[in-house]
């Protein structure tokens, strides 16, 4: 369970333990978190932990991929009631490190996020759906 009243919102799968089970990341709205939940390899799941996203911050979509080239999963995770977005680095044993916020345009509201290198230099690259304004965020990773 996400919890009463959580309001899951999006989900996504990963194996974020390295143990080749398929592992759950659900955003909850109302609750603003994150749970990642560890694959049993027989259909269940067992809840690890949960990650905050900040008071009020309504996350409305997350995207998995291996952002800094560690070989661990990484989650990037989009709040539309603070108008930002969250990376939670994977430390490879179905745990984050603290997020990174990266602020995104007053009133955006961003409602999806996708991953992909877009200018070609090896580096995965963040874009965000922004409903609020209309507009698509596209931020490039340069390190």
């Amino acid at each position: 369970s996400t919890g009463l009243y959580s309001a899951p919102k999006f989900i996504a799968v990963g194996d974020f333990n390295d143990d080749k089970q398929v592992d759950i990341v659900v955003a909850n709205s109302n609750t603003s978190n994150i749970l990642i939940f560890l694959g049993n390899g027989n259909g269940s799941f067992t809840i690890l932990q949960s990650y905050s996203t900040g008071q009020s911050s309504e996350p409305s979509a997350v995207a998995i991929a291996d952002l800094n080239k560690d070989n661990q999963l990484d989650i990037v995770v989009t709040n539309s009631g603070t108008n930002n977005l969250l990376v939670f680095l994977g430390l490879g044993n179905g745990t984050f490190s603290n997020s990174r916020l990266y602020s995104l345009h007053y009133e955006s509201h961003p409602a999806s996020v996708a991953i992909g290198d877009f200018n070609n230099d090896t580096w995965l690259d963040i874009v965000v759906a922004n409903y609020g304004s209309g507009y698509a965020d596209v931020l490039l990773q340069t390190c």
